[in-house]
């Protein structure tokens, strides 16, 4: 479904990713894994194209998407729920949710859509004219996940969605993941810190180290391909 073939982008004159080679499968939840600092941010916004690419080429459905702006990108169906939530702490967890229906797809669905996202996450509905700087940390990222599903997309691109929360939010928000797969088929790339969690619910794995994929394989045999020095670094 999206397919990044020997991408490298960077920051200036400073690279960051060297060859980048990550396959992701329709209806699968692929990971990527690493220290800080291995890149795995920078490939999530080179994909987006919040980072423009240096060299190599993004597939999305064999389609060449590697120049496409980010809002066309969301128009495809790819959106992203990025670092740090990025909400609108003033505003009710409803009109953060409303923001995010804001492409043609989403606006014909908004009722359609609010129902699934209540359904995915119910303390959402409890919440929902409860301003969204009111919410708990775990809160929060359901809010950015679920303002990202407002978009009705086909792929979903996650960064570091367990950053900060309590470790029973983040199984809750993993299970989540697992019904946008099997139940919404939504495709998932997940950047994650929570190496255990990452691997019990993903379908494929890619180790990254300093801007390149030094590793890659399913989800339940990775552990025995990681080498000895990265695995203090990624909590193994």
């Amino acid at each position: 479904m999206l397919s990044i073939k020997k991408l490298e982008s960077g920051y200036g004159s400073m690279q960051v990713l060297w060859g980048v080679d990550v396959e992701v499968g329709e209806r699968r939840i692929v990971s990527i894994l690493g220290p800080n600092g291995a890149g795995k941010t920078t490939l999530l916004n080179t994909v987006m194209g919040f980072i423009k690419p240096w060299s190599g080429r993004i597939l999305y459905q064999n389609i060449d998407i590697t120049k496409t702006p980010p809002h066309k990108k969301v128009e495809l169906g790819i959106n992203i729920v990025p670092e740090g939530r990025r909400l609108f702490p003033q505003m009710s967890v409803r009109e953060n949710l409303l923001l995010g229906a804001y492409n043609k797809r989403s606006r014909e669905k908004i009722e359609d859509t609010l129902e699934l996202i209540y359904n995915l996450f119910p303390i959402l509905k409890e919440r929902k004219d409860q301003p969204a700087g009111t919410l708990s940390g775990g809160e929060q990222q359901m809010l950015a996940i679920a303002r990202t599903l407002m978009t009705r997309p086909k792929i979903m691109l996650l960064d570091e969605p367990s950053q900060g929360i309590a470790p029973k939010v983040v199984d809750s928000i993993m299970n989540v993941l697992d019904r946008l797969r099997d139940e919404e088929k939504i495709t998932i790339l997940l950047v994650e810190q929570n190496i255990m969690a990452a691997l019990e619910h993903s379908d494929h794995v890619y180790i990254m180290d300093q801007g390149r994929i030094i590793v890659e394989g399913d989800a339940k045999e990775i552990v025995s391909k990681i080498p000895d020095y990265l695995r203090a670094f990624i909590g193994l």
